[in-house]
C-alpha cells in the first residue's frame, strides 16, 4: 500500500499519521488525516531557522492540536530543542 492508501485509511478511521523528519530522508509532507497531528523531529540537530520553518508548517495546519516529539539521544539535545520550539511557537501567536 502506498502513502495515499495509508492517508486514506488513517483519515477514514480518524487517526493521525505519524510524520517523521530524519537526517537521511527528504523533509516530509505534513498530511492531515485527523483533527490532531503527530510529528517526530528525529534529526540530530536543528538550527533556529529550521525550527522556525517547522513552527510555520505546524501553525499552517488546521489541526486543533499537534504533538511534536524530538529525538532522544545521549547528548540530551532533544529537550533543549523542544523548549526552543515551544518558545518559538508561543511567540508566533
Amino acid at each position: 500500500m502506498g502513502r495515499a492508501g495509508h492517508r486514506r485509511d488513517a483519515a477514514g478511521g480518524g487517526a493521525a499519521l505519524c510524520i517523521a523528519d530524519t537526517d537521511d530522508a527528504p523533509t516530509p509532507e505534513l498530511a492531515e488525516t485527523a483533527g490532531w497531528g503527530y510529528l517526530r523531529l528525529r534529526g540530530e540537530a536543528y538550527s533556529e531557522e529550521q525550527l522556525a520553518q517547522w513552527v510555520e508548517r505546524v501553525r499552517a495546519r488546521s489541526c486543533a492540536e499537534v504533538l511534536v516529539f524530538f529525538k532522544h539521544e545521549d547528548a540530551g539535545t532533544g529537550p533543549k530543542l523542544a523548549l526552543q520550539f515551544a518558545e518559538m511557537f508561543s511567540a508566533a501567536e
